[in-house]
């Protein structure tokens, strides 16, 4: 009798693929009764995760976790938002978690995330760089993975972002969203810099620059700062490079930034007289196959040059955030126990855009704490790795650490987080922190 089914028919490494592409890019097709390839990567691989003989890790900080998960459902309960719930994403979240700790301790394949992210991080580039010059090869790859999206998230699209000239300026690659494509070519750069642990050759920069380029013209800004500053830092600790010429490396490092933010900008600019009006670059699906002369099909309509680059139109300071902070502790301090994060988007029309205030507006009081101590048990050990010497020894824990360092600190400044259960994010610190234990062989408490 066969002990692990699923196991024969797709090994758990396979499996694992299936479910991060699935959990990352299908969750916007629906198939039927409202399911997606989502919900159901979840299910299979809780059960694969089952049948496996290591046990969920449920250490503190998961058991913090869960006491935010219960303050956010009785927070929507009271405030009478029941029905948004987030649940399935922390459902995936456990998923996620799980079987990544099963990958790390049973099959010593922790860099089968970072590989992951790397080879997709470069194929949402790709198409990212193609939205915003108007390649045709964009349209039919987004077409052969069936990622366009359905008719009415483009109408909501429309309506919610018709007079922000800012957000038309962005580019959503693969995804629903800019903004999370700015997290996941942010994350999947960082962690492309694992290619230079032990061989210096010129063409591992490839997959850097091209995520690098695709970063960029996304345009949203805290992911191109905070890709910079890391990489930057792990330039600093890959101690081939420091064997090397460090500073040579450094002006080789600056010269490829200037390179790729010249290009993109000059780019961008396009002469006023060839534009007639900006439009909005969304992944679309329409049923009009109407072609002009040249031969060019509904996605490059919606694919026009902007004439200036969002930076150009709004720079890097954003004064808007400020306001979405006071309104915010304004809400708060009326609502410090319960919180309510779809009640303060009804009010003021607005998301917090910052990982501490989204804990407190989701969990309430109890919530906000039981966040704020997991960021602090993970403060430590993310410290004393990247502090440390660790790089040639363990670059899988290295390299995670960064990208989940880069993923917080681009939360300070956005809406995915640990919060809202982004399944990636949890990937990446299970990754890590199970690492980190098979190298310190101490605080084994997740």
């Amino acid at each position: 009798m066969l002990k692990h089914p699923i196991s024969t028919i797709f090994s758990f490494q396979g499996l694992y693929v299936a479910f991060f592409i699935a959990v990352v890019f299908y969750g916007q097709l629906r198939l039927m009764f409202g399911l997606t390839p989502r919900h159901i990567a979840i299910v299979v691989m809780l059960i694969a995760c089952m049948r496996q003989d290591i046990p969920f890790p449920m250490g503190r900080i998961m058991k913090a976790y869960f006491v935010f998960i219960l303050a956010y459902l009785v927070s929507a309960t009271i405030t009478g938002y029941i029905g948004n719930v987030l649940i399935t994403y922390y459902i995936g979240v456990c998923a996620g978690l799980w079987a990544t700790k099963i990958l790390v301790v049973k099959y010593h394949a922790g860099s089968l995330l970072l590989n992951l992210l790397i080879v997709l991080g470069v194929l949402d580039a790709l198409v990212t760089v193609g939205q915003t010059f108007n390649m045709s090869f964009t349209d039919k790859l987004i077409d052969f993975f069936q990622l366009r999206l359905p008719q009415r998230y483009l109408d909501k699209m429309e309506v919610e972002g018709s007079e922000d000239m800012a957000l038309m300026l962005t580019r959503p690659g693969l995804f629903l969203s800019a903004v999370y494509n700015g997290y996941f070519l942010m994350t999947a750069g960082v962690v492309s810099l694992k290619l230079f642990t032990h061989k210096l050759w010129i063409q591992r920069f490839i997959p850097w620059t091209i995520i690098s380029f695709g970063c960029i013209c996304v345009q949203e800004r805290g992911p191109i700062v905070i890709l910079m500053l890391l990489s930057a830092l792990a330039f600093y600790k890959i101690p081939i490079i420091k064997r090397r010429n460090y500073a040579l490396f450094i002006l080789l490092f600056i010269i490829i930034i200037q390179s790729i933010v010249g290009s993109v900008d000059s780019l961008l600019r396009v002469s006023e007289t060839n534009i007639t009006e900006t439009h909005r670059t969304f992944t679309t699906y329409y049923d009009d196959e109407e072609d002009d002369e040249s031969g060019s099909n509904t996605w490059n309509k919606y694919s026009q040059f902007a004439k200036e680059s969002r930076f150009a139109d709004v720079g890097f300071n954003d004064p808007g955030r400020e306001d979405i902070y006071r309104q915010t502790i304004d809400y708060l301090m009326d609502h410090p126990i319960i919180g309510g994060s779809h009640r303060l988007h009804d009010k003021y029309d607005i998301y917090p855009h910052n990982l501490f205030l989204l804990a407190f507006c989701y969990g309430g009081f109890v919530g906000g704490i039981a966040i704020m101590l997991i960021l602090f048990w993970q403060v430590i050990p993310l410290w004393r790795v990247i502090s440390k010497k660790i790089v040639d020894t363990n670059p899988v824990c290295f390299f995670t650490a960064l990208a989940y360092l880069a993923y917080t600190l681009n939360s300070l400044v956005h809406n995915r987080s640990i919060v809202t259960g982004d399944e990636v994010i949890w990937m990446l610190w299970a990754v890590f922190f199970f690492e980190y234990i098979k190298f310190y062989k101490q605080d084994t408490r997740l």
